[in-house]
């Protein structure tokens, strides 16, 4: 489908929840946001029998949805080990004293859609235990989603409202400038060029021109340069549904202009 597909961790993930969702085979190959939920749901089989939860329990979404917005917080990819645990304890409670590998931080491990690992604290010499995510495409689509669906009811309201309504929940940060928060923003950006068309049916260029909106002083053409590859990759990882004439006449421009760029420079 697409490079997410490549990551061996990723394959292995989206192959599991093929045995049992043939239509994650079929032509055309699903979106990233339903083989995302593919796996999501391939997961819970396990993890429900695992925790030994009812049957009809959602387990695996709600944690990494959990622990992605935790995550959105924080510059880093990574939450402290308590922060984690607190952030799956508020969706799947777990009683004192359980073993590790009954807890939902165990499971999901296992299953390998979180992991853990140390990093070292300020002073450069003191291991930490944290919590991340193996395939952070996973979190950052999960972020893009937990905040879409934290927007108010978009009943009503027009694209350029919701888009607005999309930025002002966006990280501050300068998206030209190599920062922790910068780094945020383009990830989450590239996120929503997936996640806003198909949950809400803004693009991307209009959740930029939203933040031109909120912030003034952003050079367009830097915002402009930041949004355009994210936009054109996510076509690809959209669902064919999510694609209106919005979508293709943006398209037509830009080919058009990258025409006109080359036919300039002879």
């Amino acid at each position: 489908m697409f490079r997410e597909l490549s990551n061996p961790l990723m394959l292995r993930l989206f192959c599991q929840a093929a045995r049992y969702n043939s239509g994650l085979l079929a032509r055309p190959i699903p979106g990233l946001s339903r083989i995302i939920e593919a796996i999501l749901q391939d997961v819970d089989a396990r993890a429900r029998q695992q925790l030994g939860t009812s049957p009809y329990q959602a387990i695996a979404r709600p944690s990494c949805e959990s622990v992605a917005a935790a995550m959105s917080k924080s510059p880093r990819p990574a939450l402290p080990y308590p922060e984690a645990v607190a952030a799956l304890h508020a969706v799947v409670p777990t009683a004192p004293g359980t073993p590790y590998d009954k807890t939902p931080l165990g499971v999901l491990v296992s299953e390998g859609l979180l992991a853990e690992d140390f990093v070292l604290k300020g002073d450069g010499r003191t291991p930490s235990r944290v919590v991340r995510f193996a395939f952070e495409r996973i979190s950052d689509h999960l972020a893009a989603e937990v905040l879409l669906a934290s927007s108010s009811d978009t009943a009503g309201q027009s694209k350029a409202d919701i888009a607005d309504e999309i930025a002002r929940r966006l990280p501050v940060a300068d998206i030209a400038r190599k920062s922790p928060n910068g780094d945020r923003l383009r990830t989450l950006l590239e996120s929503l060029a997936v996640a806003a068309p198909e949950r809400v049916g803004v693009e991307l260029p209009g959740i930029a021109e939203a933040i031109k909106r909120t912030d003034p002083t952003l050079v367009d053409r830097s915002l402009e340069s930041a949004i355009t590859e994210p936009w054109l990759r996510g076509l690809l990882q959209r669902e064919p549904s999510s694609f209106t004439d919005r979508t293709r006449r943006r398209l037509a421009d830009l080919i058009l202009h990258s025409r006109v760029a080359r036919l300039s420079s002879f």
